[in-house]
């Protein structure tokens, strides 16, 4: 959309859940590597439950299975 309006991006802010950070960095290195990119989160350990069904069990899985899809 920037692009089609003439729009130069130099700098984008991912706000994203704690363990999507580094996959958020890693596919805007892979899709706009010319971008500053600046990562955010809440400032939450991962082990505290991020919602009341989900336990720490789930995060952990989640984070993992990032990681597997980083990889690949």
């Amino acid at each position: 959309m920037c692009e089609e309006n003439g729009i130069e991006v130099k700098r984008a802010i991912m706000v994203s859940k704690p363990n999507m950070n580094r996959r958020g960095f890693a596919t805007f290195q892979q899709y706009w590597p010319e971008l500053e990119v600046f990562c955010s989160a809440p400032d939450t350990h991962f082990l505290h439950r991020p919602a009341p069904r989900h336990r720490p069990e789930d995060v952990v899985s989640q984070i993992v299975g990032d990681l597997q899809r980083i990889i690949e």
